[in-house]
Parts: C-alpha cells; sequence; structure tokens
C-alpha cells in the first residue's frame, strides 16, 4: 500500500483525491532541503535528477534518513511525467465491479500514480455490523518515506484501534516498531499497544509444517518479549486466501490445510468478528 486508503460504510464505492501542484511543489522543496538543497527558483517541472545526484555525491557522510530521502525524490523525478498528469487532477470515482479493477488498484499499490494521491476513500457495505468505524489503511511508519511516516502517526494517535500487519516470511519485529508501541501514547494519553492487534500474514509462503510453526513461533516470542499485545489480539493466517477467487482461492486454501493450519482460512473473519466485539464494548468503555 502506498496511499492512505479510508474505508468507511457504504453503497461500494470510491473516491481518488489528488495533490494540488503546490502540495506537490512544498514536499519536493522540504526533501531537497533536507538534503542541503537550496530551492529558491526551483520547480518541480524544472529541476532534474541529474542536479540532484551532483549534489548527493558530495555529500560526505549519508545516513541512512538521508539515503531514504535521496532515493524517494530520485522516485519522484524519474515519475515526473505520470505524476504531472495527476497532480491537480478532478477527483475520479469508482463503483461497483471497478473497485475489483486495475485501473482503480493503481492509485493505492502502484508508486508511480500513488505519489499523485492524497487519500482514497472507500465505501464498503461489508462494514454493516461497524457502520460507526472508520478504518484507515496506511503505508507503515517504518516506510522509507518521509510523508507515509508523518501519516501513520497522525492515525495511529487519533484511532481506537492499531492492527499491526507483520509479513510471516520476515516475522521478527524491527527496532521502530517496537519503540513506537512500547514508549508512545495519543493524546489521550493511552499507550499506542493498549489499542494494538496484531496480525500474522502470508502463513501460506511457509515451506512445511515445522517450518509454518517456527515462523509464528517467532512473531509470538517477541510480541510477549515486549509486552505489544495480549495473547487474544494475535491471529496468523493468510489474506490471500480469504479474499483471492477461484482457482487461486483453492490453491491457498489448500496450501494452509497442508500446514496443519486449515483453522487458519478464517482467521480474517476471526479478526473482523473481534474488531466488531471490541467496537462494541471495549472501544465504548474506554470513550467513557
Amino acid at each position: 500500500t502506498y496511499t492512505t486508503t479510508e474505508i468507511v460504510y457504504g453503497d461500494d464505492s470510491a473516491t481518488v483525491k489528488f495533490f494540488k501542484h503546490t502540495d506537490m511543489q512544498e514536499r519536493l522543496q522540504k526533501l531537497l532541503l533536507s538534503l542541503g538543497i537550496p530551492v529558491n527558483n526551483l520547480s518541480f517541472e524544472s529541476v532534474s535528477t541529474q542536479e540532484i545526484k551532483n549534489v548527493y555525491d558530495r555529500i560526505p557522510h549519508k545516513s541512512l534518513e538521508i539515503q531514504n530521502i535521496y532515493t524517494e525524490v530520485e522516485e519522484i523525478l524519474n515519475n515526473k511525467k505520470t505524476l504531472l498528469s495527476f497532480v491537480g487532477h478532478d477527483d475520479l470515482q469508482f463503483a461497483g465491479d471497478k473497485l475489483d479493477s486495475a485501473e482503480f488498484k493503481k492509485f493505492i499499490t502502484d508508486k508511480r500514480y500513488a505519489r499523485a494521491v492524497e487519500q482514497v476513500i472507500i465505501r464498503s457495505s461489508k462494514l454493516k455490523k461497524m457502520p460507526n468505524v472508520v478504518i484507515h489503511d496506511v503505508p507503515g511508519f517504518d516506510s522509507p518515506t518521509t510523508l507515509h511516516k508523518e501519516q501513520t502517526e497522525k492515525q495511529m494517535n487519533n484511532a481506537d484501534i492499531i492492527i499491526l500487519a507483520i509479513s510471516l516470511d520476515r516475522p521478527s519485529l524491527v527496532d521502530s516498531q517496537v519503540n513506537i508501541f512500547s514508549k508512545s501514547y495519543d493524546e489521550d494519553g493511552v499507550q499506542l499497544r493498549d489499542k494494538l492487534f496484531v496480525w500474522g500474514n502470508m502463513l501460506d509462503k511457509s515451506d512445511d509444517a515445522a517450518d509454518a510453526k517456527k515462523r509464528i513461533e517467532i512473531l509470538r516470542s517477541e510480541i510477549q518479549k515486549y509486552s505489544l499485545c495480549e495473547k487474544n489480539r494475535f491471529l496468523c493466517g493468510s489474506a490471500r486466501a480469504s479474499i483471492s477467487i477461484g482457482d487461486e482461492r483453492e490453491r491457498f486454501t489448500n496450501k494452509l490445510s497442508s500446514l496443519g493450519f486449515a483453522e487458519a482460512i478464517d482467521a480474517p473473519h476471526k479478526l473482523k468478528a473481534m474488531l466488531e466485539e471490541y467496537n462494541n464494548t471495549k472501544r465504548l468503555k474506554k470513550k467513557k
């Protein structure tokens, strides 16, 4: 996911909102200033990748943050033509079957297009049991992109529930994840980990049953080590086994069954039920 996506109860439609040209200009200038590049008279259209590279090459000690900023600038400039065709564009509307189309999904999952997108709003009838819920799907606080970090931190502070999705092909937690959940509080003084659910995804990528158990145990032990969430707020499974259709769904469900985790096929629905219960009980108690 490369775009902040808001999901609410509604009529199975979506709106894609794009950054204004001035927003993109300010964003690029902020990144350039972080690299020590003067932005006077520099515009999004006129600045070149080679100009930026010449300055970057002269930086003696390149921290990881500086490397990430340069990569972000480079990706923006290399994709300038596509971005300029959508920056400042009127909102686009999608509905029904179009929500499953590549034409719509590219604004969420393809960074060539997603960098031009300020927000995607999806209205889904599947949230009828939680009509008051607003879900924010964010790129991640450990993303190297500055904007992604800012958006994610803001939404986590405002959220009643946080779902941390960890890919089980890389089950270990990273320092940024541990630090933010174990040390950070929202504006109401609630520790972020008190709002946390952990979803271990892509269990279907395990080689065999022993490998699957090992991956789950690695993640479980790290969650317990840092006291990140309650035991009953940790679930593992495969989103692909739940949302795929036809032969592809059968392939993923068969893989989970062969691993000895047939019960994980329904794990996303169990997680949804847990969130519904939390929304109707514990969340309301915290708000009182």
